[in-house]
C-alpha cells in the first residue's frame, strides 16, 4: 500500500482538532474525545478508533465479497478484500471506507512526511490505498479513511485500552470497595456491583453469534465462571459483521469444553502465578485472553478480561490475580528470584531504585515479566531453569536495562540480591 503525502491531507488535518491523546507516562490513560452518538470503538491491538454501529467491520486476512454495510466499511490488518468486492458493494462517494493495522517505520523512512503533535501523541500524515490518514510510531498503526465520516473517524484515533493494560509501571491498587472472587485455583477481585454467574456450559470466548474473541459476551460488568462441562451449541443466521462494542467484565473457563488457546511467548508473572497471553490473530480486540498455569494443577485455566473504556479496570483485575491458597505454596513447584531495578550512573552517586518492568527469558525463548513499583524491588516465580533478566523504566531514555549475568533458578529455592541495571552516563 502506498504511503505519500497529498495536499488533501493537509487540508483534513488543520479540520481536525480532537485527536485523542497516548499517554505521556506510561500508566496515564489517553484522553478520549467524546463519541457521537450511535458510534462503537473499534479495537486492533495497541490503536483504535470509533465509527457508526452500522458499520461492518472485515478482519484480518479475510477474502469474501461478504455483507458491506451501506455507511461504511472498517477493515482491519491486511487488507484481503478485492477492490471489486468493494466497487461491487459500495454506492460512490456516500460509503466511508476506514483502513487500520498495524505499521513499523524506522526513524530514517519518515524524513520529510509532515507530522502533529496533538497531547503527546506525535502522528505522520501518511495515505493508505489511497485513503489520507495518521500514523503514530508510539501504537506502530496507521489509520486512513476516505468518505463522508472520514473526519469524524480519524479524529478518534486513540491508543486502545490493551495498552494501557499491558503498559510499564506500578500495578494499580485494588479499591477497597471491591470483591474477591476464586474459581478453579485463581483468586482475583473485581467491582463489588458486578454479578458472579456459573455455568457448566462452554460458551466461547466473546459474544455469542459474533465473530469470537472481539468483545465479551451479555451487559459487561459481570464474572461468569464456567466449568466447561457441555458444549454449548447454538444456530446462529448468517449476517453481516458489525462492530462489537467493547465491555468490562471477567470469564474464567477451565473444564473438558474449555476454549483452545495458544500461549504466546508473553508472559506474566503475577503472584505465583504463569500467565502467558493468547497468541495468534484471534484475540488482538477489546478481549484479554490468558492462559494461566496455576502451582499444584495439571491443567491451565484460561482467563478473559473485557477491554473497555481506558483499560484501568481491566488493569485492575489482571494484577489482582493470584494464586488460591489451595493450590499450595508456591515455592513447592518453583524457585524464585528476587532483586532490584536500579539505575546506576549519572548525577546521583550509587544505585536508585527505578519503577518499570522486569522481564525473565528462559533458554527456550519464554518471557515472563513482572510489574515494579517504586521501591524497585520485584519478585519473579519462576520454573526450574537459566534466566536471562531485562528491564525497562519509563524514567530512563534507554530502551534495556539488565542484569550483569543469567540467573539459574532451582526447584524451591530463592536467589535473593539480582540487580537489574540501567547504566546511564
Amino acid at each position: 500500500m502506498k504511503r505519500t503525502l497529498t495536499s488533501a491531507l493537509v487540508v483534513c488535518c488543520a479540520l481536525v482538532t480532537s485527536v485523542s491523546a497516548a499517554m505521556a507516562t506510561p500508566l496515564r490513560a489517553a484522553l478520549r474525545p467524546s463519541l457521537p452518538s450511535g458510534w462503537v470503538e473499534v479495537a486492533y491491538k495497541d490503536a483504535q478508533v470509533a465509527v457508526p454501529k452500522s458499520f461492518s467491520v472485515v478482519y484480518p486476512n479475510e477474502q469474501y465479497c461478504g455483507v458491506f454495510a451501506s455507511t461504511g466499511t472498517i477493515f482491519l490488518g491486511a487488507v484481503a478484500v478485492s477492490e471489486s468486492c468493494l466497487e461491487n458493494q459500495s454506492p460512490g462517494a456516500q460509503v466511508t471506507l476506514v483502513y487500520m493495522r498495524s505499521q513499523y517505520f524506522s526513524a530514517d523512512s519518515l524524513q520529510g512526511y509532515k507530522s502533529i503533535r496533538q497531547d503527546g501523541l506525535r502522528l505522520y500524515l501518511v495515505t493508505v490505498n489511497g485513503a489520507p490518514g495518521y500514523y503514530s510510531p508510539a501504537l506502530g498503526a496507521e489509520v486512513a479513511a476516505n468518505g463522508p465520516d472520514a473526519l469524524g473517524v480519524l479524529s478518534t484515533f486513540a491508543p486502545s485500552p490493551r495498552r494501557l493494560v499491558l503498559a510499564s509501571g506500578p500495578a494499580p491498587q485494588v479499591p477497597s470497595s471491591w470483591r474477591t472472587v476464586s474459581f478453579d485455583g485463581v483468586f482475583f477481585s473485581v467491582p463489588s456491583d458486578w454479578t458472579v454467574k456459573r455455568t457448566n456450559y462452554a460458551m466461547g470466548i466473546g459474544q455469542i453469534c459474533s465473530v469470537p474473541g472481539v468483545a465479551l459476551g451479555g451487559t459487561g460488568d459481570s464474572v461468569v465462571l464456567s466449568t466447561d462441562k457441555k458444549f454449548y451449541a447454538v444456530a446462529c443466521p448468517l449476517i453481516g459483521q458489525w462492530p462489537q462494542v467493547p465491555a468490562d467484565g471477567v470469564q474464567v473457563d477451565g473444564g473438558p469444553e474449555a476454549p483452545s488457546v495458544t500461549a504466546s511467548s508473553h508472559c506474566l508473572s503475577l503472584k505465583a502465578l504463569h500467565a502467558c497471553l493468547a497468541g495468534g490473530t484471534s484475540y488482538l480486540y477489546s478481549i484479554l485472553v490468558l492462559k494461566v498455569v496455576v502451582p499444584g494443577r495439571s491443567k491451565p485455566v484460561y482467563v478473559s478480561i473485557g477491554l473497555a473504556g481506558s483499560g484501568m479496570v481491566a488493569r485492575t483485575i489482571l494484577y489482582s490475580l493470584r494464586a488460591s491458597p489451595a493450590s499450595g505454596h508456591p515455592l513447592q513447584i518453583a524457585g524464585t528470584i528476587a532483586g532490584t531495578l536500579v539505575r546506576v550512573g549519572g548525577p546521583a552517586p550509587g544505585a536508585v531504585a527505578l519503577p518499570g518492568q522486569v522481564t525473565a527469558k528462559s533458554s527456550t525463548g519464554r518471557k515472563f515479566t513482572v510489574t515494579v513499583g517504586k521501591s524497585g524491588k520485584f519478585v519473579l516465580s519462576l520454573s526450574p531453569g537459566e534466566y536471562k533478566l531485562t528491564g525497562h523504566s519509563p524514567l530512563v531514555s534507554q530502551e534495556t536495562c539488565m542484569a550483569t549475568k543469567p540467573v539459574r533458578v532451582k526447584t524451591g529455592q530463592r536467589v535473593s540480591g539480582v540487580e537489574v541495571i540501567c547504566s546511564i552516563s
